[in-house]
């Protein structure tokens, strides 16, 4: 299959969740959402067949941890009982995306920049400190979520040093709009 066909195929299934989450049709949003990331696995399996690299492996541990968190939190709505260990699988795909940026680091050869760090700290503290007190029992468990994904957005910002300007921008990009999506 040609990688644009994974596009495409992508594209209505996130076509029909978004349809699903703005009309509220349920039923759909149960098929719809949990074929998002084995399609995105999927193209990117496609995409780099072909290349050896020990990145890849991290990069499909992510998503498979992330569809994982994906469909636990779908039923959460139904029994609160899914919501930590939907929140544990994203954690896990967070810690996968740190080591996968880490080895990518390594790879280029620069060494850990803190400059990224201060102002995401900052705003970790803020949000912390604004959700807490809504928070209840679930302080730690938020507390320990959002340290993890603040580490994973200052890992992926420091790559901003990449040579291959394109992939320091998506890899950014896509770590900031985790980061906001999970606000």
């Amino acid at each position: 299959m040609n990688g644009k066909y994974w596009i495409i195929i992508y594209l209505v299934a996130l076509a029909a969740d978004l349809f699903a989450v703005y009309s509220g049709n349920v039923p759909t949003r149960y098929v719809s959402k949990p074929l998002l990331m084995p399609l995105l696995i999927g193209f990117f399996i496609f995409t780099t067949q072909g290349l050896s690299s020990p990145f890849k492996k991290w990069m499909i541990l992510a998503l498979a941890f992330s569809w994982l968190g994906d469909i636990l939190l779908m039923f959460e709505s139904l029994n609160s009982n899914y919501f930590i260990p939907g929140l544990i699988a994203f954690l896990m795909a967070h810690v996968f995306y740190i080591v996968l940026f880490d080895q990518i680091r390594v790879k280029e050869k620069f060494k850990q920049s803190l400059l990224p760090l201060l102002p995401i700290a900052v705003y970790y503290i803020l949000l912390i400190s604004l959700l807490q007190p809504g928070l209840g029992a679930m302080q730690k468990p938020v507390s320990i979520y959002g340290f993890v994904i603040s580490i994973m957005l200052s890992f992926a910002a420091d790559l901003w040093r990449l040579k291959d300007r394109m992939a320091a921008f998506l890899i950014i990009s896509g770590a900031l709009l985790f980061i906001t999506s999970d606000s």
